[in-house]
């Protein structure tokens, strides 16, 4: 499998992709630069000055990075931070398109592998944390709500309004929340709920949006989820998406074209 940059794409067979991202062809040669570079953000007035992130406070070391899409309707502009879990599991903040440092966010930790995701909820921009031995807590840019009723998450996405997520320990099902409300993780016909997969496809391993849907990573495939409301309840729609190659993606769409 590769990329070809001298064919033309219908020529090619479907070991090879004729559309690349972020990728640069040039000689091959080893140099001793660095390949990265501090990191910086623009600015609400600009779009070419740009400012670097402060620094953790000395002792700290970042283990992983999380975005909270946050909008100050007072001063109505985007708020976004930037908040970064250390190897002591603790979290830390700062303003993304502002000038600031680093603040402690007080009772939310993380525990094992960690996951995220960004909702608005009664009116609040709401930073959703949760990891596989710790628990599911709610943060809305001032005080953090512990979900005790939630379980441990592995991997979480919004789509339809609703939270879902892998599990820690359930190795088979997908989990989500009730409609239009991130916190409520009761099990009903009408609240939240899991799909349970009962065949040979292996552990759930992570959920991702795309477009309409949740794609389902598993060990030996690809589940794609959609919904549709029944007479009393919803209902999801499962689909295999392992018997297809991904030949193509373009114009924030996938193709997929059936193996034969």
């Amino acid at each position: 499998m590769g990329i070809s940059t001298a064919l033309n794409e219908n020529l090619l067979n479907t070991n090879y992709s004729p559309v690349s991202y972020n990728f640069t062809f040039d000689k091959g040669a080893l140099r001793s630069e660095m390949g990265i570079e501090e990191a910086s953000t623009s600015t609400l007035t600009s779009g070419t000055l740009r400012h670097p992130l402060p620094a953790l406070p000395d002792d700290k070391k970042p283990s992983s990075l999380h975005l909270f899409r946050k909008y100050d309707s007072v001063n109505g502009k985007r708020a976004d931070k930037l908040l970064v879990r250390t190897t002591d599991n603790d979290f830390y903040e700062t303003a993304i398109f502002e000038t600031d440092t680093f603040h402690q966010v007080v009772n939310l930790a993380a525990y094992g592998k960690d996951c995220s995701a960004c909702y608005r909820y009664e009116g609040k921009d709401l930073f959703l944390l949760s990891s596989e031995r710790g628990f599911f807590y709610t943060y809305d840019g001032e005080s953090v709500t512990k979900i005790d009723e939630a379980p441990n998450m592995t991997s979480m996405c919004v789509h339809a309004e609703r939270i879902f997520a892998t599990v820690s320990g359930e190795q088979n099902k997908v989990w989500f929340s009730k409609e239009f409300n991130p916190v409520n993780w009761k099990v009903s016909g009408t609240d939240a709920g899991f799909i349970e997969f009962d065949d040979d496809g292996g552990k759930v391993i992570k959920v991702v949006r795309f477009l309409n849907y949740v794609f389902v990573f598993r060990d030996f495939g690809i589940r794609c989820a959609d919904r549709f409301f029944g007479i009393e309840n919803i209902r999801f729609v499962v689909e295999d998406l392992s018997r297809y190659h991904c030949v193509d993606r373009r114009q924030n769409n996938i193709s997929y074209r059936r193996r034969t």
